[in-house]
């Protein structure tokens, strides 16, 4: 195996895809219940149950990779994480300063775009949510919706939809190139 092909196994291993299916299913249902079940205290304990669901099935599914595959230690950029936050922040204020589109959702599709471009192909499926994104991010130019419509609730939907859609191709790219032993 050539130290190239190494080096991306070994990071998308850390990604664990699967392990955002749970974190994508709660932001997109926190988008589609928002509307049809206003604030309440059991509306505030189902929340707080769900992210306890989530946690759960993060460090469950993190243990089905460690069984399965080994335990890798992803090397995570703090850099790049603190300017991919700051990012969304800025295009979030900028957001709210009357602009006819939506910066936050264009920047998020940039960051599905950055992993998609920078896999040399492999991950090709990011340009999927990456599109998705900029049309989101532009759908305010047609008066239909609102930046402030695609910042809440659609942009929710579609986070949970990508993590969701990226988290299982992920899993899928990273079966698929991995030789699993026999006592697996």
């Amino acid at each position: 195996m050539d130290y190239g092909r190494l080096g991306f196994l070994t990071r998308i291993y850390g990604d664990q895809g699967l392990r955002l299916v749970p974190v994508g299913a709660l932001l997109a249902g926190w988008g589609l219940i928002d509307p049809v079940w206003p604030e309440s205290s059991l509306r505030v304990t189902v929340d707080l149950l769900l992210i306890i669901a989530v946690i759960a099935g993060w460090i469950l599914i993190g243990r089905y990779y460690e069984n399965r595959f080994g335990r890798v230690q992803p090397r995570v950029s703090r850099l790049s994480l603190v300017l991919d936050v700051t990012a969304y922040w800025a295009a979030h204020w900028l957001d709210t300063r009357g602009l006819p589109v939506s910066v936050a959702s264009m920047v998020v599709g940039g960051w599905f775009a950055k992993e998609g471009f920078g896999s040399s192909g492999r991950r090709w499926y990011f340009l999927v949510p990456f599109a998705a994104f900029v049309v989101l991010g532009l759908l305010p130019l047609t008066e239909v919706v609102s930046v402030q419509a695609v910042d809440g609730r659609i942009f929710l939907i579609a986070l949970g939809c990508a993590a969701i859609f990226t988290g299982v191709f992920d899993h899928l790219l990273l079966v698929r190139s991995l030789p699993v032993s026999a006592d697996a």
